[in-house]
């Protein structure tokens, strides 16, 4: 990574932001978080000597530390808005409902995961318990699009952390790929397909079975759009060549 002083250090935030409720198996994507906040806090006790004429401070002593996190989302789901709302929510056949402050103790775990492209990546990972917070514009002024302001308070992990954090230079970055879509397609080949994962910057090329997609783009470092080859019937694993090691996701894509 560069050391400083070096301008590959400036950096420019963007990144995927994902929930797993206390519980659950598997992280949910929130859509676009055009802002995501860590805000730490230690309160502190001081004492003063008053043996002399101007009193001195002579011991601190640290008596709370925590953190709090506030992000953004403009992607008005269901989901999105039960944390906001402290909500249990109920599906219906086209329509979810949510009931209100009904959940007092929403928590889980939050992952953001850095995508940008100028400036090092940064990752971050905690637990944390929902607080109610600000307001949703069920009407907004001048068009403006609505967006959900959304309150947690980051908790202690067994190591006395509160969150964790790992910095990544992208120019070193292996890439994952976690989702193919669609998944399937005729065997002549010819299927429009778009690749979605992490650090795709500086990728080569993408295989269907081994055999070379007819076409390639990186369109950022979170996505690839590319052409499926012909290929026999089957579920074949598809990979993302990359000069950092390649991004496997077996039985990604079938051939029918």
């Amino acid at each position: 990574m560069p050391t400083s002083p070096d301008v590959q250090n400036y950096h420019i935030g963007k990144g995927i932001v994902s929930f797993k409720e206390t519980g659950g198996s598997t992280f949910t994507d929130l859509g676009n978080s055009p802002s995501f906040i860590y805000s730490p806090s230690v309160e502190k006790k001081e004492h003063f000597s008053s043996r002399e004429g101007v009193k001195t401070k002579d011991f601190v002593a640290i008596t709370q530390v925590g953190a709090t996190i506030k992000f953004t989302l403009d992607e008005i789901t269901g989901d999105n808005l039960a944390f906001f709302a402290l909500s249990d929510t109920t599906s219906g056949t086209g329509s979810v409902t949510l009931s209100g402050l009904t959940k007092t103790e929403f928590t889980g775990d939050i992952k953001v995961v850095g995508t940008n492209d100028i400036g090092q990546q940064v990752d971050f990972t905690a637990t944390v318990s929902f607080v109610p917070s600000g307001d949703f514009r069920f009407i907004t002024d001048q068009d403006d699009f609505s967006t959900i302001e959304i309150e947690a308070e980051v908790q202690k992990d067994g190591t006395g952390a509160f969150g964790v954090w790992t910095i990544r230079d992208p120019a070193l970055a292996v890439p994952t790929l976690t989702t193919v879509t669609p998944s399937t397609g005729v065997a002549a080949g010819g299927t429009s397909v778009t690749l979605a994962g992490t650090n795709f910057t500086g990728a080569t090329g993408a295989t269907f079975g081994g055999t070379a997609a007819t076409s390639f783009v990186v369109v950022n470092s979170t996505q690839i759009t590319c052409t499926t080859p012909a290929h026999a019937v089957g579920a074949v694993a598809v990979v993302v060549l990359h000069p950092n090691g390649n991004a496997t996701k077996a039985t990604g894509f079938t051939f029918t």
